[in-house]
């Protein structure tokens, strides 16, 4: 990313959220911003209700990550149920970059409160993906999918939500020094659409009808919102033995 600057005084050895490392995760890095969001944002933080625990801030953001799975999200009826009622269904729902947090549930991260807490690199030795790992093949596999304009709130038809209203502004996961910025997908919307329903915590873009991806080759795909349910997951996971015919 040809951060030299940040990666030179990031500590690797606190978390994130350490104050040692305010510095080096306040920066705001083009690459990673879409340009049809809002390059700077500044949102509320803090913890309470009343505008005397609040302050705005400037928001460091990422409007390109992970997503771990699709599931069903603790809903009614969640992505996964969704897709299985239209007759899609897999052995494996995970995508190519699971979260590494999960490897870390016996030392999990402490937040705010303890700066000596294990940051979520220390778990990369578990379970790490390679090219070879990815049984579906890497260029049939999205790797790094859009979540634009996130601490924001945007709902189906690219309106911003009520900042008020549940989920209250700022979203979470919008930092790019975040162990939060990934996502699991676990919702739908208009019964076989399964990105641009939402940004929170969901894939979700500004462009017109679709999505940009990032597959694991390197390179970069846009898909219609529209796109068929079975396609779409069989290039979301990548260890489902479901590769489509062509790239």
């Amino acid at each position: 990313m040809e951060q030299t600057y940040s990666s030179a005084i990031y500590n690797f050895d606190k978390n994130w959220q350490n104050a040692n490392n305010q510095q080096a995760r306040e920066v705001r890095i083009s690459t990673i911003l879409c340009p049809d969001a809002e390059p700077v944002r500044f949102c509320r933080a803090g913890t309470g209700t009343s505008t005397s625990d609040q302050r705005i801030v400037e928001y460091f953001c990422t409007d390109y990550v992970s997503c771990n799975m699709i599931t069903n999200e603790n809903l009614q009826i969640g992505a996964r149920q969704q897709l299985q009622k239209l007759g899609v269904n897999r052995d494996d729902w995970r995508g190519m970059l699971t979260s590494a947090i999960l490897g870390t549930r016996t030392l999990p991260v402490v937040r705010y409160t303890d700066p000596t807490a294990v940051d979520v690199l220390s778990a990369l030795k578990v379970d790490p993906v390679s090219p070879s790992s990815v049984t579906d093949g890497l260029s049939f596999t999205m790797m790094l999918f859009e979540s634009t304009s996130r601490p924001y709130k945007y709902d189906l038809g690219k309106v911003r939500g009520d900042p008020d209203t549940t989920p209250k502004e700022p979203l979470a996961g919008a930092r790019w020094a975040d162990d939060v910025s990934q996502f699991w997908l676990g919702r739908y919307c208009n019964t076989s659409q399964f990105f641009n329903c939402s940004n929170q915590q969901e894939i979700f873009s500004l462009h017109p009808q679709g999505c940009n991806f990032l597959y694991g080759d390197g390179t970069v795909r846009f898909h219609v919102e529209a796109m068929s349910p079975d396609a779409f997951v069989s290039r979301f996971t990548a260890y489902a033995g479901d590769t489509v015919g062509s790239p």
